[in-house]
């Protein structure tokens, strides 16, 4: 059988052009073309837009890297104390750091301690203001901490005022022991311990979130700032000799989730432009000072070890390295972070 040449001819034709269908490279999108592709593509003034844009994100991280982070923990009592390990695990990271202390009773302790830490390691100084969480709020951020931010400001040659970046709130306080009732069962607590417990433990949040959203560097953070508190399980889950305590952690939750909504959406406007971020770290227990006060601690302590997916508890320094993760986590708002080996997640057995 002969076969026309042009049918041959034709034949020939399709199989080259398949060949090179098949050799040439495809690409389903555009973001997976090769960067001398994608040049090819855009204009001249698109590229000197991108450019542009590029050369000011730079600038940018430039100076932000230039102007030092501002961190304030709230409720140092003592060296084995969870806000101490933030103070730690902040200036490791390179934050300018202010603390609160309660009262002048502390003071001593503090500054020894301070200067303790900042003769052994090369750090910026610390900060250290006297703060009553039931009296004091409007003063610390109307009076106290402008002064610092200026005195360090100053230091650091800024032309404009440093102001906070991060809050952490680590202030608790409940009536565990009382004359007329050391036990002090919750269904026996009297008005005035019950609102001791809740101005102290959760309502000062409130309050510490009115007066430093105003000192709060929402401007120009590339993170957001934020305010992190510190939680307990017994927020949610009634824990044995825990007393008033489990009431007031529900209320600063409570509060934290509020704030994170208000703070994050409604404050934005032409002059607060950025959002200020909320969230809470519920840490597992821990032997600090405070802890010994609370009834019966030793076993809940021995309990969660046996318990924890972990088969151990946390340390203050774990506890502390994840609220300086939410202070920078800039997608993270209204949301309890767990630190504790895993023991909320199981039901004990």
């Amino acid at each position: 059988m002969v076969v026309p040449s042009q049918l041959v001819l034709s034949a020939t034709k399709r199989s080259l052009s398949s060949r090179v269908q098949l050799r040439t490279p495809f690409y389903p999108c555009c973001c997976v073309f090769p960067q001398a592709a994608k040049r090819r593509y855009l204009s001249s003034s698109e590229q000197e837009s991108k450019n542009s844009e590029n050369q000011e994100q730079h600038n940018k991280n430039d100076n932000s890297k230039s102007q030092p982070k501002v961190a304030l923990i709230m409720g140092v009592a003592n060296h084995r104390s969870i806000a101490w390990a933030c103070v730690q695990e902040f200036q490791q990271q390179g934050y300018q750091v202010l603390l609160t202390y309660q009262n002048d009773r502390l003071r001593p302790s503090i500054e020894k301690l301070i200067a303790t830490t900042t003769s052994k390691k090369n750090h910026h100084p610390i900060h250290a203001l006297p703060c009553n969480v039931e009296t004091d709020l409007p003063r610390l951020f109307q009076e106290q901490i402008p002064q610092v931010l200026q005195e360090i400001s100053s230091q650091h040659q800024q032309q404009q005022s440093l102001q906070l970046d991060s809050i952490v709130h680590s202030v608790a306080f409940a009536p565990f022991d009382n004359p007329d009732n050391p036990k002090l069962y919750l269904s026996e607590a009297s008005w005035h311990d019950y609102q001791m417990a809740m101005h102290t433990s959760a309502y000062s949040l409130v309050e510490t979130a009115h007066y430093a959203k105003h000192v709060m560097n929402s401007h120009t953070s590339t993170t957001a700032a934020s305010i992190t508190a510190l939680t307990y399980l017994g927020s949610t889950r009634a824990v044995p000799h825990y007393y008033l305590m489990g009431p007031a952690k529900a209320a600063l939750e409570a509060n934290m989730r509020a704030l994170a909504l208000e703070l994050g959406h409604y404050y934005i406007r032409d002059d607060n432009p950025h959002s200020i971020r909320v969230n809470a770290v519920s840490a597992g227990p821990v032997r600090t000072l405070a802890s010994r006060g609370i009834p019966h601690f030793t076993e809940l302590w021995q309990h969660a070890q046996e318990t924890a997916p972990l088969k151990r508890n946390v340390t203050v320094a774990e506890v502390a390295h994840a609220v300086r993760f939410l202070a920078e986590a800039s997608g993270i708002t209204g949301q309890v972070l767990h630190v504790d080996g895993g023991y909320s997640s199981v039901v004990p057995v």
